[in-house]
């Protein structure tokens, strides 16, 4: 019942967003008009996907108290990605004859008429991003499968179904209000079950299966600080807590920027963001900690990444159960849905009107796009055809592809005034390249390249850009007086 409630509930706000959304600049970006709340909690939601609610306890079960590090970097990247990027990127890109995606971006910022840029953002979404959404649909049908004992192919079938049609008809004001209202439940369902279950273990014993226990034990709080940067795991340490590197190139995350209607609105949006972040992501590692300590027993046969749902089964009832369940397929559709958007748009607005119909109409690029939509999902079912695949390593791998191809990228773009063209491109592509060079490297040899590989792939890009700055042709002036316009825009607003 909870489950068809929540449901109608969605396909009634995408049946709306639909009769609103009339050309590709309302598809892709809404017609930049979101509100602060609505902007912070779908980047929330776009975010955290099934990351949140089956990965992230999952990585509670198997490191104990030393998954706090992950959250405390991924808080600190937040933080900063909101306080350096969102406002600056809301501004050039407006300034940019309102640029639509961040693969026009990067061609308007860097006048790239050449178009390599263009074809290089593009693909490098795709490649990144088709894993990505791969992991949503992996989660999805693992809950389908778990609950009503379908086969996994089966409920891979369903979820890549009802997702793309979530996608296609609603668009990105649809994703936009469906993730304010998702975040929200997220964020106070979390509270609420930590809480009651909190209640149905009398005398501290929630706390107390936590702390007395001996040191070495993963669910004795010392735990957390036996990867202390001086201590010879000091590349578990590093890896855990620079996943927060990777938010400066999100790309569904930074289009959540572009989208916000009123710029000095942003402060606001980023507090609201990061309390959601930090309450959401403790809540569900506490939570994962006492599914350990309450299955570990049977261990043998249980899926971990599936111990938020199987704690409510065991102690709640079956209104929580389905209320849970809904919960859990709610983050996992935010996240997939502004995924399969962001592939859209590179397929879309940045190849098909760039490089096979220029004249295409408003219409007909708005079409292309949702079939696009089809297209990304599809290939995206076709990896996630192994139920036995790791939500946690299928996010890893997209989220430190994207981090170090667009996070450098990105950054210097908006902070350094005489960045230049190959610098953009070289710097993507060492970005891209490093990231998988050092997943083969801890692939054959382990050792050094068990480092995440995000680290790497975002030292050498940023490397890459600074030297290619220096090495290639000067900006020209034209590039260098838009940059000097939008800070000036930005100094205005914010000094």
């Amino acid at each position: 019942m909870m489950i068809a409630i929540y449901m109608v509930l969605i396909g009634l706000l995408c049946v709306v967003s639909n009769h609103i959304t009339h050309n590709i600049s309302d598809f892709v970006l809404g017609g930049r008009r979101l509100s602060a709340p609505v902007a912070a909690m779908g980047a929330c939601a776009s975010d955290m996907s099934s990351w949140l609610v089956m990965a992230l306890p999952a990585v509670a079960w198997m490191w104990g108290w030393q998954a706090f590090w992950v959250p405390l970097g991924l808080i600190v990247g937040a933080y900063c990605n909101w306080t350096f990027v969102a406002a600056r990127l809301r501004i050039y890109t407006e300034l940019l004859d309102d640029a639509l995606t961040i693969p026009d971006y990067l061609v308007r910022r860097f006048e790239d008429g050449k178009g390599f840029l263009r074809a290089m953002s593009a693909l490098v979404v795709l490649v990144f991003f088709i894993g990505y959404s791969a992991s949503g649909l992996v989660a999805s049908s693992l809950v389908l499968h778990e609950v009503f004992s379908v086969t996994y192919f089966h409920a891979l079938i369903l979820t890549t179904v009802v997702f793309t049609v979530y996608t296609v008809f609603g668009g990105f004001l649809a994703i936009s209000w469906v993730d304010f209202f998702q975040g929200t439940l997220v964020f106070i369902s979390l509270c609420l079950l930590l809480f009651i279950l909190h209640g149905l273990f009398p005398h501290g014993a929630l706390w107390s299966s936590f702390f007395n226990r001996e040191p070495a034990s993963k669910l004795h709080a010392t735990y957390m600080f036996s990867s202390h940067p001086i201590s010879s795991n000091i590349l578990s340490w590093l890896s855990k807590v620079a996943w927060g590197l990777g938010y400066f190139g999100q790309v569904h995350i930074l289009v959540r920027f572009m989208a916000i209607k009123n710029v000095k609105t942003i402060r606001k949006a980023k507090w609201i963001a990061i309390i959601w972040m930090a309450i959401a992501m403790v809540a569900v590692i506490v939570l994962g900690l006492l599914g350990y300590a309450v299955f570990m027993p049977n261990h043998g046969h249980f899926n971990h990444q599936l111990v938020i749902i199987m704690l409510v089964k065991q102690f709640l009832s079956t209104y929580w159960y389905g209320f849970t369940i809904a919960l859990v397929m709610s983050v996992i559709m935010s996240a997939l849905a502004a995924q399969l958007l962001v592939s859209s748009s590179a397929l879309g607005e940045d190849i098909y009107r760039v490089y096979i119909r220029p004249q295409a109409g408003k219409i007909e690029l708005l079409m292309i796009s949702r079939v696009s939509v089809v297209v990304i999902a599809l290939i995206s079912a076709c990896f996630a055809y192994n139920p036995h695949s790791s939500v946690y390593r299928m996010v890893a791998y997209a989220w430190s592809g994207l981090g170090a191809s667009f996070g450098p990228v990105i950054l210097m773009s908006l902070m350094m005034r005489q960045m230049t063209r190959l610098a953009a491109i070289w710097g993507m592509i060492s970005g891209a390249v490093s990231v998988i060079l050092w997943l083969l490297g801890s692939y054959y040899f382990g050792g050094v390249f068990h480092l995440y590989e995000l680290i790497p792939g975002f030292i050498v890009s940023l490397l890459v850009i600074i030297a290619m700055t220096k090495v290639s042709k000067p900006a020209p002036s034209s590039m260098l007086a838009a940059y000097d316009q939008y800070q000036d825009q930005y100094k205005q607003l914010f000094s």
